[in-house]
Formats: C-alpha cells, sequence, structure tokens
C-alpha cells in the first residue's frame, strides 16, 4: 500500500505541475522520465553524499532516511529546451517538431502542425506503460493507474 501512495502522489504531482504549464501557457514537449527530478532533500534530515547517497558526507556513517511518502517530497520537470512558450495575451498556437526522448508520440511531425500540450500527457503516460515508474512504486501493469493512464495514451 506504501508503494501505491508514492505511486499516486508521484502521478498528483506530475499532474499538478501540467496544470501550471498548462496554465502559464508552457508545453514541456518531452516530459521522459530523464527529464523529471525528485527532491530529496526532506528525505534525508542530515543531508547524503552526493555520490554515496546512503551514506552522510564522512562516507562511512548511514544516512538516516524519511521514506518518500512521509517526507512529501517534490518532483520536478528540468531540460526545458525544447518547450513551447506562449506569452501571456497570446492565444496557443500549433507547433511542429520532432526532438524528444519520447519518438511514440503519434502528433510529432517536421510538417504537420500539433498540439504540444497533448505531447505532455501522452509522453507522461508512456513513462507510467513502458514501467519505468517502479522506481517510484509501481509494481505491475495491473496497478489501477496505469490503466487510467493507459487510456489516454492510446494512439
Amino acid at each position: 500500500m506504501h508503494s501505491q501512495g508514492v505511486a499516486h502522489r508521484f502521478v498528483f504531482h506530475l499532474a499538478m505541475r501540467l496544470d501550471t504549464d498548462v496554465t502559464s501557457l508552457l508545453s514541456h514537449r518531452d516530459c521522459s522520465l530523464k527529464n523529471i527530478l525528485m527532491d530529496a532533500t526532506h528525505m534525508y534530515p542530515l543531508g547524503f553524499h552526493p555520490v554515496e547517497e546512503l551514506f552522510l558526507d564522512d562516507i562511512k556513517t548511514p544516512a538516516p532516511r524519511i521514506s518518500r511518502l512521509e517526507a512529501g517530497v517534490q518532483y520536478y520537470f528540468v531540460d526545458y529546451g525544447i518547450s513551447s512558450y506562449f506569452p501571456p495575451g497570446s492565444r496557443r498556437e500549433l507547433v511542429v517538431g520532432i526532438a524528444g526522448r519520447d519518438q511514440d508520440v503519434p502528433e510529432l511531425s517536421n510538417n504537420v502542425p500539433y498540439d504540444p500540450f497533448k505531447v505532455d500527457i501522452f509522453t507522461i503516460g508512456s513513462v507510467v506503460l513502458r514501467g519505468e515508474l517502479q522506481a517510484v512504486g509501481f509494481q505491475s501493469p495491473a496497478d489501477i493507474l496505469v490503466s487510467l493512464l493507459c487510456r489516454i495514451t492510446v494512439t
């Protein structure tokens, strides 16, 4: 149950970040797992070594750790290199381009304009469907959340 709570929190945070981006008219366009980072600050109250994260800075003493769910970690999108920004007062535009880690996005095209916000939704769904989220709590494709995301990424 703990792992399911972690997974739900992860997806909830991503949805909130997407909602913020859509409200501010910013589309990331590359929401792959490598572009989603977790702030683990609250999981390690005494800090941790930058390479040997299970230890304190002395690399000898185990770092006290609080679970992701209890610590209330935050998740962030990084690498906005191919993002699309629409300034306030402007209207949302369609875009072209095939850049991004997930090349299975059906909308991607260098010629046919598409909605960049749909790409964000699809790529997050793909991260979950490919089983890349076992590290944050998904145990199997049978997880109820996976089947929900399956429905929004049907091509």
